[in-house]
């Protein structure tokens, strides 16, 4: 049998992979190669500068003499106190959310105001005073002030209801007056939300707004509290009470705006019109004048007062002890003339026994009898002793059956002898 025959074809065999894999590239492909390689990482390099920028330009600071608030699209981000930045380091989403810078609670700030003064022809914007006299008034600040009766009248007060008084007096010719002062507001932030929300935009343009509501409250306030008071009020008596009741209206008008803001005011002059000073000087004279004689005359009331008081007080006092002398001299004389008057009832009837027919007779006569006698002796006590204390005495003498002859009897002129004590006592 025949053995078959096998035929060999040759087949084409392929490397390995490893060698496959380390075919090298052409010259270009290498190049390629490289500059992409190159480009990845220089743009993960430019990738984390981009992002190491971006975070670092997020991070903003805050001052101590400042707060800050932070708008996402327009909206405040953040709710209460979150929302208020307090000094230090914050971060925010850059070209995102806006910053805007409010000053701290407590940073006072001032504003002077001239609105109520005189006209200022240097001042920018103020034209100069019109020729003619100087009572010319069309460029100067000022407020209107009532007389005394029509400053009884509230003004400014729409639910005041008026008294028959204020009726009275408001039927009247009013007489107002004119008065200048000049004001500084020392004013700050009091709530930093309140105050970015109603006012503040953090621009020179913000400022001036802030200004602006500042002088507007303030001319409110004192066109009413002047309005309700007179001018030697607001100049002369109580200049201190006019700057505190502006400023409290002017508190009360910040606070209804609803603004953040706080203010205190200072008071500068108040002086009256410049064009007829003069007459002002002249009254205000007259009017210390009156007041130093009204002093005076209440001083001399009082001491004249006092004086009368404190005599009459020893009038009494010694009233008071003369009578009471007299109530125990009076009652001393009653006691004794009781006792006497027993004494002489006693005397009698122990003067006739009781068997006695004429018992009753005798004792009455004997009760006359004494009883004459003791009026006698206290006439004569009385007179001896009246007879003491007189200066001067008339004795009147008689003889039975003869004219009756008055005897002056002078005592010693007791002047002489007071002028004589008091004399003495001055030379001693």
């Amino acid at each position: 049998m025949a053995q078959p025959h096998h035929h060999h074809h040759p087949h084409p065999t392929s490397p390995p992979n490893g060698e496959r894999d380390a075919e090298p590239l052409d010259p270009a492909s290498k190049a390629l190669a490289e500059a992409l390689r190159i480009s990845f990482a220089v743009l993960k390099l430019v990738i984390i500068a981009v992002l190491a920028l971006f975070i670092a330009g997020g991070f903003f600071k805050v001052n101590e003499s400042e707060r800050a608030l932070v708008l996402r699209f327009g909206n405040l981000h953040g709710a209460g106190k979150k929302a208020v930045r307090q000094p230090g380091l914050h971060w925010r989403w850059p070209y995102v959310d806006e910053i805007i810078r409010v000053p701290a609670p407590g940073t006072e700030r001032t504003l002077n105001v001239n609105a109520f003064w005189y006209a200022d022809p240097q001042r920018p914007g103020r034209a100069p005073a019109p020729p003619g006299p100087m009572l010319q008034f069309a460029n100067d600040g000022y407020s209107l002030t009532a007389s005394a009766e029509i400053a009884l009248k509230p003004i400014g007060h729409q639910n005041a209801q008026p008294t028959a008084q204020t009726k009275t007096f408001a039927s009247a010719a009013p007489d107002y007056n004119i008065v200048h002062s000049q004001w500084v507001i020392r004013y700050s932030v009091s709530q930093p939300l309140d105050f970015a929300r109603q006012l503040w935009d953090g621009t020179d343009k913000g400022w001036k707004e802030v200004h602006n509501l500042l002088r507007d409250c303030l001319a409110d306030a004192v066109i009413v509290v002047s309005a309700n008071r007179s001018i030697d009020w607001m100049i002369w008596q109580a200049p201190l009470n006019f700057r505190d009741q502006v400023q409290k209206r002017m508190r009360e008008n910040l606070a209804r705006l609803n603004v953040g803001l706080q203010a205190q005011l200072v008071l500068k002059p108040v002086v009256t019109p410049r064009q007829v000073k003069a007459a002002f000087d002249r009254a205000a004279s007259a009017r210390s004048t009156s007041q130093k004689l009204l002093a005076t005359a209440r001083g001399d009331a009082s001491e004249i007062t006092n004086k009368a008081q404190a005599d009459a007080e020893i009038i009494v006092t010694e009233a008071e002890a003369y009578r009471s002398t007299l109530v125990k001299a009076a009652q001393a004389d009653a006691d004794y003339l009781d006792k006497l008057l027993q004494t002489i009832e006693q005397a009698a009837q122990q003067s006739t026994a009781a068997d006695d027919p004429q018992a009753q007779q005798k004792r009455q006569q004997v009760y006359d009898e004494l009883l004459a006698v003791s009026v006698d002796q206290l006439y004569q006590e009385m007179l001896r002793d009246v007879l003491e204390n007189a200066d001067e005495v008339f004795v009147l003498s008689a003889t039975e059956g003869g004219e009756v002859q008055w005897w002056p009897v002078l005592s010693r002129d007791a002047s002489l002898e007071k002028q004589k004590q008091a004399a003495d006592a001055d030379n001693q």
